[in-house]
């Protein structure tokens, strides 16, 4: 280890040349003098064997510490380079994309301002062409659309000093226009209050119609008492007024001339007077109630339609206005040139199809294809047509009004009658039970050349009730002439059924009971009933519509006496027994 006094002086030597080597770093750093410091370092090297070594180790370890000292300061520096260089870059970046974003902007008004130059302003155009009127000939496309533009702002669109003036004219215009709007949407909620009013008006101006039906209505009774109290009492007031009688009037009009031949007919016969003494007629009081009404204009087919009422057979209680009706329909087509009639509206009270068959005798045509109902000599001749046959009667309208009120009632009473004895119950014919018990009450089939006959057969089935043999007769009814037609009772067939056997026994070829019983039950008891003034059925319409079961009852009683005699006949009498009279010798 060296004295401290050389050491002291060894470091003052290393400080001087600290010192040197720092000041020698003030300057600039090149190549030059960086190869300078390394040719000194190895000549140094080179001379580290002389006396001087320790000389020359200082000041190489200078010269190494000037490298040191240099090469941070070449790193310091090469850090600031690299720290500017990235700012340098980023600020690069930086502009390139502001420079980007500018050239877009530069295309996107570019775009902006050749869409606006070519863009149409066709509303402004039609407003400049209404403000700039015509030109001299009369043609308003004559002007192209600048100088149009030109003629209507006074100023050029395309001259950025005439922009100011532009604008206040298109406001002065939005000004205006506002103004209007404001006017117009005033005159709109006018409009729409008035058109309320208008609605409101008109809908009461609708109802009226119906408020002076209302009114109508509710003075009816007003009317038929002051009817009644006209000095005859007979004129049909009520008849002859309302919005009903209006209504049908009106659409008469529109019918063609055989129905409004039909039509006026059954109008006058039904507002006719009716006469005093005939006041207690069922016929006129049902005629009373008769109504007409027409189809509306916009049905398939025009037709005048009479509403007859449907009178109660049973005396059963109905509501007021409850009353069933049937209608008969008259129709008229031009291509057959006849009227058609055909009854509605009461299929489950009548046998509504054969209602108008043989109204009158031989008065059953057949039906036309595409036509509905059947064309009756009857309404043909009403109707002026004149559709006539040899046995044709001179008809007058009262004359079948009448016999379609007995029919409509005879038809309905034996529509009740077949129903009640298909359930095998017998209905009471002048409070007297018949005295047997019906078994079975059938239509039999008919064969091909039967559908179309009116008449119809039934076979009946009833025991005595004295016996226990059952009775087989049958029985023919006529559907649409009944009672006109009586129904004929066939008893020459009959059959006989035993309670003990259940067979069945024919009777022999002739009877003479039953033959004297059928000539009796379809001829002469016919007579005795309608002659005999004790009879329930003489003079009696409605009685005589029952005449099916009055024969039906009478078969049955005297059956059951002959049956009684044939079985007295069998056994021995005893004590007081008389042997029953045979009524029937």
């Amino acid at each position: 280890m060296s004295p401290p006094k050389k050491r002291v002086k060894l470091a003052a030597a290393a400080a001087d040349a600290a010192a040197a080597a720092e000041s020698s770093l003030s300057g600039d750093v090149n190549l030059e003098s960086i190869d300078g410091l390394f040719s000194k370092i190895i000549s140094k090297l080179k001379t580290m064997n002389s006396g001087n070594a320790k000389e020359d180790g200082t000041n190489l370890m200078l010269s190494f510490m000037k490298l040191k000292a240099w090469q941070n300061e070449l790193l310091e520096k090469l850090d600031v380079s690299q720290t500017e260089l990235t700012q340098a870059i980023t600020r690069k970046e930086r502009q390139e994309r502001a420079l980007a974003a500018l050239v877009y902007e530069k295309d996107q008004l570019d775009r902006e301002l050749v869409q606006c130059r070519e863009f149409e302003l066709k509303y402004l155009k039609k407003l400049a062409g209404e403000e700039v009127g015509p030109d001299c000939d009369g043609n308003t496309e004559t002007f192209d659309q600048e100088a149009l533009f030109v003629k209507y702002l006074n100023a050029n669109v395309h001259d950025p000093n005439d922009k100011q003036k532009i604008i206040a004219t298109l406001h002065q215009e939005i000004t205006a226009r506002g103004s209007f709007e404001r006017d117009l949407k005033l005159n709109e909620g006018q409009l729409e209050r008035i058109k309320k009013d208008l609605a409101i008006n008109a809908s009461f101006l609708k109802s009226l119609p119906d408020n002076l039906s209302v009114i109508e209505r509710a003075t009816m009774p007003l009317q038929k008492f002051m009817a009644h109290k006209t000095p005859q009492g007979t004129l049909p007031v009520a008849r002859m007024i309302g919005t009903d009688r209006r209504r049908r009037l009106d659409l008469a009009r529109l019918l063609c001339g055989p129905l409004y031949t039909l039509f006026a007919q059954l109008q006058h016969y039904l507002d006719r007077p009716v006469r005093p003494e005939s006041a207690g007629n069922s016929f006129l009081s049902c005629a009373e109630t008769m109504s007409l009404s027409i189809s509306p204009d916009d049905s398939t087919h025009s037709e005048v339609i009479l509403h007859i009422p449907i009178p109660n057979i049973l005396n059963s209680s109905t509501a007021p206005g409850q009353t069933k009706k049937v209608l008969i329909h008259f129709r008229y087509y031009e291509k057959h040139n006849v009227i058609t009639a055909f009854a509605s509206g009461a299929k489950t009270t009548l046998n509504q199809e054969i209602l108008l068959d043989e109204l009158f005798p031989n008065d059953y045509p057949d039906s036309i294809a595409d036509t509905d109902g059947r064309p009756y000599h009857w309404c043909n001749y009403l109707g002026g047509l004149h559709v006539t046959y040899k046995k044709q009667e001179s008809t007058s309208l009262g004359v079948v009004l009448r016999a379609l009120e007995r029919r409509i009632r005879a038809n309905e009473t034996l529509k009740h009658i077949l129903h009640q004895l298909e359930r095998c119950y017998v209905p009471q014919t002048s409070g007297k039970e018949t005295p047997c018990r019906l078994i079975k009450f059938e239509a039999t089939e008919e064969g091909e050349n039967n559908k179309r006959s009116l008449e119809k057969t039934y076979t009946v089935v009833f025991v005595p009730r004295t016996s226990d043999a059952q009775f087989i007769v049958s029985v023919c009814i006529h559907m649409a002439r009944y009672p006109a037609v009586p129904p004929r009772w066939m008893l020459s067939g009959s059959h006989l059924v035993t309670s003990n056997d259940w067979n069945v026994t024919d009777s022999p070829l002739y009877d003479t009971h039953l033959a004297s019983l059928e000539r009796y039950v379809n001829a002469d008891g016919l007579v005795e009933l309608l002659q005999n003034s004790l009879s329930p059925i003489r003079n009696d319409e409605a009685n005589y519509e029952w005449i099916l079961l009055y024969q039906l009852r009478c078969i049955c009683e005297r059956i059951a006496t002959n049956y009684n005699v044939s079985q007295a006949g069998t056994r021995q009498f005893k004590g007081r027994d008389h042997a029953p009279i045979d009524t029937q010798n």
